[in-house]
């Protein structure tokens, strides 16, 4: 449970222009999506940030680290 139940501001670390294009297995409107699996802190520069891309392939890549 959070010590002080505040959120913090959305922040977007990543969209779909940042991937390969692909189609989506059984909808359209999930060709523009990413679902998020995973973020690991590499430095305090950098994180790697693991997707799923559409509904058909998963993806990574390193990023300016959001939690800094």
């Amino acid at each position: 449970m959070p010590i002080l139940e505040e959120a913090t501001p959305l922040k977007i670390i990543a969209t779909r222009k940042d991937f390969p294009e692909t189609t989506s297995k059984r909808s359209p409107e999930l060709d523009d999506v990413l679902f998020t699996s995973g973020i690991r802190e590499l430095s305090n520069e950098l994180a790697k940030l693991i997707v799923g891309i559409s509904d058909t392939r998963a993806g990574k890549i390193i990023i300016k680290n959001p939690f800094k």
